[in-house]
């Protein structure tokens, strides 16, 4: 079983970075993190939990809070952030991460999460996060120029910028 916990995707941009799944900017000389706040939950999204997992905590912002799955490639996907697409300047670098703890129920020590943006022009590359029972934030992910990325990012593209969240399970 797999868990990830929200402000489990964190975006973040500016000329330095920092971010939660979440999103960093860089822009002239400064950074600011936005969180994933909403998720399809119609169609792609990880299941409910007698353990207390949720979808929607993996856009509550609340790393207490955690959504799981058990199901290899189940995808939930992040369809909305904290950015009302104020123009801060120009936007050098947007990162994500990932808050995450494996195994609730069953640790297994090849589970991970991937993360892939989805961009106006189609999805971005995969970025992918070994979990461990530690929980714990990823990595940042440079996703500034990622397959069909913006060539020059506006905060528009940031404001609307989504991810797919996979759950990776060994067993």
């Amino acid at each position: 079983s797999l868990s990830s916990s929200s402000s489990s995707s964190s975006l973040s941009s500016s000329s330095s970075s920092s971010s939660s799944s979440s999103q960093s900017y860089q822009y002239t000389g400064l950074t600011t993190t936005y969180y994933f706040n909403a998720y399809d939950s119609v169609t792609e999204y990880w299941e409910l939990t007698t353990f207390g997992s949720d979808p929607l905590h993996l856009a509550d912002g609340d790393v207490a809070t955690y959504a799981g799955t058990a199901i290899n490639g189940r995808v939930e996907l992040l369809t909305g952030n904290t950015c009302i697409g104020t123009d801060l300047g120009l936007i050098t670098k947007v990162e994500l991460r990932v808050y995450n703890r494996e195994g609730v129920i069953q640790p297994a020590p090849d589970d991970y999460i991937r993360l892939r943006p989805v961009f106006s022009g189609g999805d971005g590359n995969n970025h992918d996060f070994d979990s461990t029972n530690t929980a714990q934030w990823s990595d940042y992910f440079d996703i500034t120029s990622d397959t069909n990325a913006p060539a020059s990012w506006t905060w528009s593209d940031i404001q609307n910028l989504d991810c797919v969240v996979v759950g990776i399970t060994a067993s």
